[in-house]
């Protein structure tokens, strides 16, 4: 059985709450500053990549790990990281006089 509520009448603020909610994050309102890395995770026969991302007014401590699926609207930074991944800079004697000559090389990804 069930005791009766009685209001406490010398103090009308007891059992509110006194602290400030927290704010949930909003996923749609993060703007992706960059692509850090990616990696590609095999889960019960299912392949998905993933790409870790620096987002715009955030610490490096609240970088993600998100979906391909879920980054549709930043191909562009996809598309930049993945160039960024294929280019290397080397040095090499190359040309007259033995003389260095700075180059980059373009290294195309296989598939497969």
């Amino acid at each position: 059985m069930l005791k009766q509520f009685y209001q406490d009448a010398s103090d009308a603020s007891r059992g509110k709450i006194k602290r400030p909610g927290l704010k949930p994050k909003v996923a749609g309102k993060r703007v992706a500053k960059s692509i850090l890395k990616d990696i590609v995770i095999t889960a019960s026969r299912k392949r998905h990549q993933e790409y870790s991302v620096k987002w715009q007014g955030y610490t490096e401590k609240e970088n993600t790990w998100e979906r391909v699926a879920d980054l549709s609207a930043y191909n562009d930074k996809i598309e930049a990281y993945h160039m960024q991944k294929l280019t290397r800079v080397s040095t090499a004697l190359v040309g007259e006089n033995g003389q260095p000559y700075n180059y980059v090389l373009l290294i195309e990804k296989k598939t497969g």
